[in-house]
């Protein structure tokens, strides 16, 4: 990489070369003059070779047991994935005559493997702003961002916009392409487009605190404590749903919220996650509540979760149960979850609170 001129914020030419060692020699003895004829005086550029700079590939060593939740090669995958993607690219920071007496120079012309522009799908040569890649030299160097590059982002994508707050992009907008709950925490996929929109960058980390959403309502649900909120909103709603003075207002406020939390139903979680039982319960409850076509898979869920048990000896089975009863009104359910808050003293408040509001209930018999 050849950084040492200040630049004026000159766009960079997206190249590629299929050997980024040899390229990095080579473009180096062009910018010292190293291919000038006798009389000619070099002609400097700034150029980096992102493989050249970025973490090397390489498998865990031992042979030790690693956690059950944890993939052994998960960082080898990611690393060589990254180190995959960006295998070709050459960034040139140099006017576009530069750059294409580099291209047409004697010692590429007559080289088995070319450097070359890289192009759009209209046949055009792309160039990227100086702060883009700037900001990834940046992010190469910053080892707490895990990304990998993509598809550019569509316009019309489905996703949150937000602003990133944190590392090397802050400031620039994005789109939340995949969010997952492990552990208690929100973590979130960010995609944003780069280089004319030829490709994104997506950053695989991100927690709700690095970023912004542009929309206040999912703002307000996704915060550092998601499953939380969530529960305290359902715990809300269906309070007012069995109120005796519930009102047309508090219904269609109500209504609006249950709309705003179904965006959860589309956040992932694995079956393993000690939060599983609570979402999948809360899941439940919510398209109930809606009256949405949902509640059946949800339900079936629930089912598969409790495989088949009729008595709570857990307390996700009794939330599972109580979920199961709001669903379903049969009175076994609600009956095996109070059965387990009564032979517990010291259970959650959380499933107390729910019991409270259900018992208003009229269950139908159970069969």
């Amino acid at each position: 990489m050849d950084i040492k001129s200040k630049d004026s914020g000159q766009p960079w030419y997206v190249m590629c070369h299929l050997n980024p060692e040899l390229i990095e020699s080579l473009l180096r003895k062009e910018s010292s003059g190293g291919f000038c004829k006798y009389g000619e005086q070099p002609s400097p550029f700034r150029f980096y070779v992102p493989y050249l700079y970025m973490p090397v590939a390489q498998r865990p060593a031992g042979s030790g047991e690693q956690p059950a939740d944890i993939r052994p090669d998960a960082d080898f995958d990611i690393t060589a994935a990254l180190r995959s993607d960006f295998h070709s690219f050459v960034f040139i920071q140099a006017p576009s005559q530069r750059v294409d007496a580099i291209v047409h120079s004697d010692w590429n012309q007559k080289a088995r493997l070319r450097l070359h522009y890289y192009r759009d799908h209209e046949g055009n040569s792309i160039q990227a702003r100086d702060d883009e890649v700037q900001r990834l030299m940046d992010t190469f160097r910053d080892k707490s961002m895990g990304f990998f590059i993509g598809q550019p982002v569509e316009a019309f994508s489905e996703g949150d916009e937000v602003v990133i707050n944190t590392g090397s992009w802050a400031g620039r907008e994005g789109v939340v392409m995949d969010k997952r709950l492990s552990k208690g925490q929100l973590v979130m996929v960010v995609g944003m487009n780069v280089f004319n929109r030829t490709m994104s960058i997506n950053f695989t980390n991100l927690k709700p605190g690095d970023v912004t959403f542009k929309n206040a309502d999912s703002g307000a649900l996704f915060t550092d404590n998601p499953v939380t909120q969530l529960e305290e909103e359902t715990i809300d709603i269906l309070s007012h749903r069995y109120n005796r003075q519930n009102t047309m207002a508090t219904r269609q406020d109500d209504a609006a919220r249950l709309r705003r939390l179904a965006a959860f139903d589309r956040v992932f979680i694995e079956t393993s996650d000690q939060d599983y039982p609570r979402v999948l319960s809360l899941r439940l409850i919510g398209a109930t509540l809606r009256q949405s076509a949902r509640r059946r898979k949800f339900e079936e869920q629930v089912r598969q979760a409790l495989k088949g048990k009729a008595i709570s000896g857990t307390y996700d089975e009794a939330y599972l149960m109580t979920a199961l009863f709001i669903a379903t009104r049969k009175a076994c359910h609600r009956d095996a979850a109070k059965d387990y808050r009564n032979a517990h003293p010291d259970c959650p408040d959380t499933l107390r609170r729910f019991l409270s509001i259900v018992k208003k209930v009229k269950a139908k018999p159970s069969t």
